[in-house]
């Protein structure tokens, strides 16, 4: 999907900045590439300045929590979330391999995905 609307640009960084920071801490190495995945869609013309605001916000807090991270993407359907999750594969497998934290997280948006009927 190269389109981006604002609920997909804030699941999109909600779900990056939390699964960088699912081990406690965010490398220089996660936060470049969480920077430019958020980057590409916070620059996108067709994102609002409340978007834009709500990103930076995000990205801001490393201490965000699933429950926070559910909310943004209950707004966004299954085929988006399918997105995040490709997404998602290639963040955690560019800096130094899968750790368990990151293996329960995406296990937990699997589950989460299938609730909504991958």
């Amino acid at each position: 999907m190269s389109v981006f609307d604002d609920n997909f640009a804030i699941a999109t960084a909600a779900m990056n900045i939390y699964t960088a920071a699912c081990d406690g801490r965010i490398t220089l190495d996660e936060l470049f590439d969480v920077e430019l995945r958020i980057g590409a869609a916070n620059t996108d013309a067709r994102i609002s300045d409340e978007a834009r605001e709500k990103i930076k916000g995000i990205t801001a807090n490393h201490n965000i929590t699933w429950e926070e991270v559910k909310g943004y993407l209950d707004k966004v359907s299954v085929e988006e979330l399918e997105v995040i999750r490709e997404g998602l594969n290639e963040l955690v497998e560019e800096n130094d391999g899968i750790v368990d934290s990151e293996k329960n997280v995406l296990n937990t948006f699997d589950e989460y995905i299938a609730s909504r009927g991958r």
